[in-house]
């Protein structure tokens, strides 16, 4: 997590480990803030990601005020083959 005055990316990697390759993928982020309560919502989104291909992916919270964040948590968001 990469934080600045009003700015908080999250990034991380993910690869396709099955048997086709993916014309779509999404990684989705919740942002939280101390009681869980959720914030915001962040979506990365990719195409053509190739058999074990790696996606950097970055996720961006969706206000300027980020003094409430506490913790977010990423989740595929959706995935679509070929």
């Amino acid at each position: 997590m990469e934080e600045g005055p009003t700015v908080l990316k999250v990034t991380g990697q993910a690869q396709n480990t099955g048997t086709l390759p993916l014309t779509h993928a999404q990684i989705g982020v919740n942002f939280k803030d101390a009681s869980g309560a959720l914030l915001g919502s962040a979506i990365a989104d990719t195409g053509n990601l190739a058999l074990a291909e790696v996606w950097t992916w970055e996720a961006t919270y969706p206000s300027t005020d980020i003094s409430n964040v506490a913790s977010y948590e990423a989740y595929v968001a959706y995935v679509l083959w070929t």
